[in-house]
């Protein structure tokens, strides 16, 4: 080999040397100097994704916007989403991006409002549960008694509830025949309140002989009537008149 050779020689093989080279002369180190080995390419970034739209639907008891139930009862809230990532309703701590959620038990007509959300915006919606103010809807007003212990039973707790009326605009008057009429609960609580469902429950039972009684009468009077007093009266001092007397009810043990 001559001596120019020699010198080219070293010189590639020092190259391929400093590349990582194998005995084939490629380069396997190729940032090395005198390497001419392709340059690896920065990979393409993931461009980040708009999500698409939100779309809601938001329903009581199954109807859009909103429902009407009965004083007392309860409804049904339910939600669906679509591109959603986070849904809350109002102050009611419910979430879920699909839920079911039952109000309990309303007595005055109430708003639910949905908000969900994604990285692009929200959507929201509402619906309304109205409800009636009176059992039944609108109507000639009546009670609705459950049945009364009967004779022996020293229980005299009777019960019921209002229909077709509102129940802060009715009362209740009841007269017990012991010896004479007598306005019962007590003297001094001589009217029966309904409660907000309308149902009302009071003792009737509040002394002396009372549980011996044989005949029981209810008056379902407005909250203007004026009560009146019996105690041991020959006749009950109260009539249905059409205005403050509204109805009259008798009970037989």
């Amino acid at each position: 080999m001559s001596v120019r050779s020699l010198v080219l020689f070293l010189v590639i093989a020092t190259g391929c040397a400093a590349c990582g080279g194998n005995d084939e002369g490629s380069c396997v180190n190729p940032a090395a100097p005198g390497c001419n080995s392709p340059q690896p390419q920065p990979q393409p970034q993931p461009q980040p994704v708009t999500p698409g739209p939100i779309s809601l639907t938001f329903t009581c008891n199954g109807t859009p916007g909103g429902c009407t139930i009965e004083l007392g009862a309860a409804a049904e809230i339910a939600w669906t989403s679509t591109n959603a990532t986070s849904c809350t309703v109002g102050a009611f701590g419910w979430t879920g991006l699909n839920n079911i959620q039952n109000t309990g038990r309303l007595f005055s007509s109430r708003d639910y409002s949905l908000r969900c959300t994604n990285s692009a915006g929200e959507q929201t919606a509402t619906v309304k549960v109205s409800v009636s103010p009176m059992i039944g809807g609108p109507g000639v007003p009546y009670v609705e008694l459950a049945p009364f212990p009967p004779m022996g039973s020293t229980f005299g707790i009777a019960t019921g509830r209002l229909i077709h009326g509102i129940p802060a605009d009715h009362r209740l008057m009841f007269y017990i025949l012991v010896n004479g009429w007598w306005v019962k609960p007590t003297f001094a609580n001589m009217l029966t309140f309904f409660a907000a469902d309308a149902s009302f429950s009071v003792n009737l039972f509040t002394g002396g002989m009372d549980s011996t009684t044989r005949e029981i009468v209810v008056f379902l009077v407005t909250k203007d009537h004026v009560p009146v007093k019996a105690g041991g009266d020959r006749s009950i001092p109260i009539r249905v008149n059409g205005r403050d007397v509204l109805a009259q009810y008798r009970i037989t043990r």
